[in-house]
């Protein structure tokens, strides 16, 4: 197993000037998705320009990941999987709950992120919604797990457990589109297990499957 070299020592404002470029490369792809409702742009170039989009933002971000992280890539083995397995049950149960509570105390069904994707997916292009199905099942999940627990959580406070844990909650949450602190703490709730479990085990194909789990099954659904 190759081991990783030895990590970038940036100080503290070129490591957040570096992030924040990341951060916005993020949602660039994203525009991509939108062409076709706004443009008179053929489905064939917005497909390609959407996947190639994402395509050079995984060459951007494993590049980054490579030069930051300090543990080498591990597989998926059994103890991986039954880190899957309670991880999934954790993130059920913290969905549920901050669900409730962005329903008892803002009065909104589903947080606005939600509703977006719903109204792109429900919308009358179908290029758009098998975009978007694509983007929320695969594309996103990929890159917000090398952004915001690869690199992230191996920029800052590596080796402050908890404060690590809790940025890569607080910066995922806040990046989701919410109206209602409630809809915002779900997302960091969400985001602080994720970054929990990436802390513990330093294998980023768990978070990744877990992240896959949590987004496919409504995503799906919500196409059929």
């Amino acid at each position: 197993m190759k081991s990783p070299q030895t990590p970038y020592q940036d100080g503290v404002f070129v490591k957040i000037g570096k992030f924040i470029g990341l951060l916005i490369a993020l949602f660039l792809p994203q525009l991509c998705l939108l062409l076709p409702m706004y443009t008179k742009v053929p489905a064939l170039l917005s497909w390609l320009l959407f996947g190639g989009s994402y395509f050079l933002l995984y060459v951007l971000y494993i590049n980054f990941y490579h030069k930051y992280r300090t543990e080498t890539i591990q597989k998926l083995d059994r103890k991986a999987w039954i880190t899957i397995g309670w991880g999934y049950v954790v993130m059920f149960i913290a969905k549920f709950a901050f669900s409730s509570l962005n329903i008892a105390i803002s009065h909104q069904q589903v947080t606005e992120n939600d509703q977006a994707i719903m109204n792109l997916i429900g919308g009358q292009n179908r290029n758009i919604a098998l975009m978007t199905i694509m983007m929320g099942v695969f594309f996103a999940p990929l890159a917000e797990e090398l952004l915001f627990r690869g690199i992230l959580m191996n920029m800052f406070f590596k080796h402050r457990f908890w404060l690590s844990v809790l940025l890569s909650g607080l910066v995922f949450g806040l990046s989701h589109s919410n109206s209602t602190w409630t809809g915002a703490l779900l997302y960091i709730a969400l985001g602080a297990i994720l970054g929990f479990i990436y802390k513990r085990t330093n294998n980023l194909k768990i978070t990744l499957v877990l992240h896959f789990l949590n987004n496919a099954p409504m995503l799906i659904y919500l196409f059929m």
